[in-house]
């Protein structure tokens, strides 16, 4: 399935992709369009594009509306969705120490790519080696 999304990704859109790749749709296809403008009716599922289903909703991150929509009951997912919550939305109290640093190394990803493709990808590994950490935290 392709999925659509703006250019110039950041902590959510990376981790979306991420969520997507991993626990939604593993032959997903990405497609990334000009900040601002609508998906065309069949270019894809658009997310974390204002007035779409998988966007920002009740003051929460488009991770954390694909947790929902989906199903997905993992609490290491969780964990991160409230980190990309708190990186990529303004908070009232912050919990989670470490979404400022992901939303620094996110945005520092994009610097160094050359496109939002190897964005995405080094931004899975971001994310792939923050779910390993997570894991072993929870289970001790």
């Amino acid at each position: 399935m392709k999925w659509v999304t703006w250019e110039n990704i950041g902590v959510d859109r990376m981790a979306c992709a991420w969520l997507i790749r991993r626990w939604i749709d593993p032959q997903s296809e990405f497609v990334f369009i000009p900040v601002g403008e609508k998906p065309k009716p069949k270019s894809g599922e658009p997310f974390d594009i204002p007035g779409e289903r998988y966007s920002h909703h009740a003051g929460h991150c488009t991770f954390y509306a694909l947790l929902k929509e989906n199903k997905i009951d993992d609490p290491i997912l969780t964990r991160i969705a409230q980190m990309v919550d708190e990186a990529d939305e303004i908070q009232e109290v912050t919990v989670e120490p470490a979404a400022l640093g992901l939303d620094l190394i996110c945005r520092g990803l994009r610097q160094i790519s050359k496109d939002d493709f190897e964005a995405m990808e080094s931004g899975g590994l971001i994310y792939d080696a923050l779910y390993a950490q997570l894991k072993i935290d929870f289970t001790k």
